[in-house]
């Protein structure tokens, strides 16, 4: 008797936005105390629990679903050991989608889409299913540095991962972007990043680790800011530093702005290249950043 494939049950689930009812079947074999597939690739993998109490296994969980979102979507089964036999977990350990989406809130923010199930196995335990989309727009890069081991943190803020067969991959070159974005040029993925990426509050990444001197021109953009100008512009020679002034000066006004609610949004526009390309959320024609959605927000 044929039975269905658990690649065929988690990509039918992943668009349902649901576990669907053949996927039990596909994962594990009678009586459930073994998985089928005595491997992992690029579409599920097997973990024997999730320690949430531990901040590395909490990092390396978000790590995780970054990885699988930024590739194609897949399935995390918790409950299943390294020699994959099915020892499930209890049902006291398993989190509402919720709290689930909680955890990953830090490392992630809210736009990574998961679902979850599970599927009770002998002794009144449970495989633990966690579904995670794939990306809808761009990849996500993870949100804040993770913590520190041997006094490096397991990732940085910034970074991308993938999933390349069984394994979760860092993206280390321009190559490895373009992989993970699919149709979109080195160039175009590194020209915009951003330090504040929210509705109606849009900075970019100033790219240095400490801004040193200007400290008038900062003024300046300030003191302008904080009277409400429409539009400071700064002109100048190609390479002088107009880009880091600006965004230094934005930023500073901004966050203190924020807490005081002097500003409904903030449009940095930097430089006045006419990207062509069809990086969609990541920038638009004379814009840096600035997407459809978010113009009609302002008008």
């Amino acid at each position: 008797m044929s039975h269905p494939t658990l690649i065929s049950c988690i990509a039918q689930s992943l668009r349902l936005g649901q576990m669907v009812p053949d996927l039990a079947m596909a994962l594990l074999e009678p009586p459930r105390n073994k998985v089928r597939n005595r491997t992992e690739n690029r579409h599920w993998d097997y973990k024997r629990e999730l320690l949430f109490n531990d901040p590395f296994q909490r990092a390396e969980f978000a790590r995780d679903v970054a990885a699988f979102h930024n590739t194609d979507g897949g399935l995390i089964a918790v409950g299943v050991t390294d020699d994959y036999a099915v020892r499930g977990v209890s049902q006291a350990v398993i989190l509402d989608t919720k709290q689930l989406r909680e955890k990953l809130l830090g490392f992630l923010g809210p736009s990574v889409q998961i679902f979850q199930d599970a599927v009770e196995v002998p002794g009144n335990r449970y495989v633990w299913l966690i579904f995670i989309q794939k990306y809808v727009d761009v990849p996500h890069a993870m949100e804040r540095d993770g913590p520190h081991r041997s006094g490096k943190p397991v990732f940085n803020k910034g970074q991308y991962f993938y999933r390349d067969g069984d394994e979760v991959k860092l993206c280390r070159s321009e190559g490895d972007k373009e992989r993970i974005f699919r149709g979109f040029r080195g160039e175009h993925l590194s020209a915009y990043t951003y330090e504040i990426d929210e509705p109606y509050f849009r900075l970019l990444d100033p790219n240095c680790e400490k801004f040193v001197g200007r400290r008038e021109k900062i003024d300046e953009i300030k003191a302008k800011m904080n009277l409400r100008h429409h539009v400071i512009a700064l002109d100048g020679l190609g390479g002088v530093g107009k880009t880091a002034v600006a965004i230094t000066g934005s930023t500073r006004v901004i966050r203190r702005a924020r807490q005081i609610l002097l500003y409904r949004f903030v449009i940095c526009q930097i430089e006045s290249v006419a990207w062509t390309y069809h990086a969609k959320a990541r920038c638009v024609r004379g814009s840096a950043g600035l997407t459809d959605r978010d113009s009609r927000c302002l008008s």
